[in-house]
């Protein structure tokens, strides 16, 4: 089967696992090393605005990775992961301010569902769009 699949449908696959090890690591990485360069990659405080973090900076690496390896054969591969970035993070955005909205507070594992449905609704949208 893992023959099969086109090779940018397999990057896609390793990504959404990076991601969401990485983005899991991020949330915990300032508490093990409390470092101002941390601050930058990792959240600093339970803000969404910092969680969007989670997403954009293991992404933000992986995608660079790819460019470099991949990178002549997709030429479009920046802009169509920017695009996939950017519905990932506003899928963050929408949904917690949507369900914390109606609810009247947030809910920890609600809010864990979401990282991971941003990862993979971004690792879709970058498997669709890149030619």
């Amino acid at each position: 089967m893992w023959k099969k699949m086109s090779k940018i449908k397999k990057w896609e696959m390793v990504e959404a696992l990076f991601i969401a090890i990485v983005g899991t690591l991020l949330h915990f990485a300032l508490d093990w090393i409390d470092h101002p360069i941390v601050a930058v990659f990792a959240p600093v405080n339970e803000s969404t605005w910092e969680h969007l973090k989670l997403l954009f900076m293991p992404a933000l690496l992986f995608t660079f990775i790819q460019k470099a390896v991949i990178g002549r054969e997709y030429p479009s591969l920046l802009l169509d992961k920017g695009k996939a970035i950017l519905d990932g993070l506003c899928f963050i955005v929408i949904s917690f301010y949507t369900y914390s909205g109606v609810w009247g507070n947030n809910v920890t594992w609600i809010d864990i569902l979401i990282f991971y449905l941003s990862v993979l609704i971004y690792t879709w949208f970058a498997y669709k769009n890149i030619k």
